[in-house]
């Protein structure tokens, strides 16, 4: 079994040991010829809908909604970041984790904090986006612009996949 696994900022090593995932267990690196399918972005900017899946825990300001929902009493709760806008119509979040981890520049624990969980998925609908803002929301994750928190942005929180919907 194996992971892919992409680096983007900084050259990796192309053999030899890396420390890989929140608790830096050691892998092998090898470099691999391998580029995973992109959403259809024209698909979801067509059909107006989409899934959003977490690949990694988010942590939210609002808890387990993402970063970006507004629950208005007149609208429901509306979706608006890196300038794709929606409806949030449903999602599966289970219970939350915890998530906490030490500071090495600080020499301390890193606060903990209450996260949605990986695999939660939040279903949007009336979609108003283009390809590239898709695109954009998928490469930057939900963190609000600026980014709420540079260091556990690095870590990899509030990535996400998109698929279509309908």
């Amino acid at each position: 079994m194996g992971f892919l696994v992409a680096v983007s900022g900084a050259v990796p090593p192309s053999k030899g040991m890396v420390r890989l995932g929140g608790d830096g267990r050691a892998a092998a690196i090898q470099a691999a010829e391998a580029r995973p399918d992109e959403p259809d972005y024209d698909a979801i900017v067509a059909r107006r809908r989409c899934r959003l899946l977490l690949t990694i825990p988010g942590l939210f300001t609002p808890g387990w909604l993402p970063n970006g929902a507004t629950v208005t009493p007149d609208d429901g709760c509306r979706f608006a970041l890196h300038g794709v806008t929606a409806r949030l119509v449903c999602a599966a979040v289970p219970r939350a984790e915890v998530v906490s981890g030490w500071d090495l520049a600080e020499s301390r624990p890193k606060a903990a904090e209450l996260a949605a969980p990986t695999g939660s998925v939040y279903w949007l609908d009336d979609v108003e986006a283009t390809p590239e803002a898709l695109r954009k929301l998928v490469e930057q994750g939900l963190w609000n612009d600026p980014c709420e928190d540079a260091s556990r942005r690095a870590e990899g929180f509030n990535r996400i996949a998109l698929a279509a919907w309908g």
